[in-house]
């Protein structure tokens, strides 16, 4: 979404307003995208601030809908950029407090570019090539969870 600050601040320079158009999602993330854009121009009221954190707290609580996770076409309809949301999809909340757990000096990488990081975390391999849609993870935990995927 940064990438239309420029835009519009250019825009703002010769007009008196400006209206945006934000597609709706299933999830209500409309509103929040909405806020987002606000507060990365720097205009987000204080209520709107207080609103928009409100709204964050509420989607980290939302239950995905119960798909069959060995189906990859399972896995297409999620949308957002907030990682911390797309994970609660592929595990559950107590992998996610124990990686919060994990500290900077466990996590390393040799490659990180657009398309393919590889790195560790403690003493697991981690790939994801985005270029030939692979996603590796040697941690036991993810492999007994998780199926192998491609990325679409």
């Amino acid at each position: 979404m940064s990438e239309w600050i420029p835009k519009i601040m250019e825009i703002a320079k010769s007009c008196e307003t400006i209206y945006g158009y934000f597609n709706n999602h299933f999830n209500g993330y409309t509103c929040e995208s909405a806020l987002k854009l606000l507060e990365l121009l720097g205009i987000i009221s204080d209520f709107q601030t207080k609103v928009k954190m409100r709204m964050e707290r509420s989607i980290l609580n939302i239950k995905p809908p119960i798909y069959d996770k060995s189906k990859l076409e399972s896995y297409t309809h999620i949308s957002s950029d907030d990682p911390s949301i797309l994970v609660k999809f592929f595990t559950d909340a107590g992998r996610i407090r124990r990686a919060e757990n994990i500290s900077d000096e466990d996590v390393s990488f040799d490659i990180l570019s657009e398309s393919l990081v590889k790195g560790k975390v403690k003493d697991y391999i981690v790939i994801v090539d985005l270029k030939n849609k692979i996603i590796i993870y040697n941690c036991p935990d993810f492999s007994r969870v998780s199926v192998n995927k491609t990325i679409l």
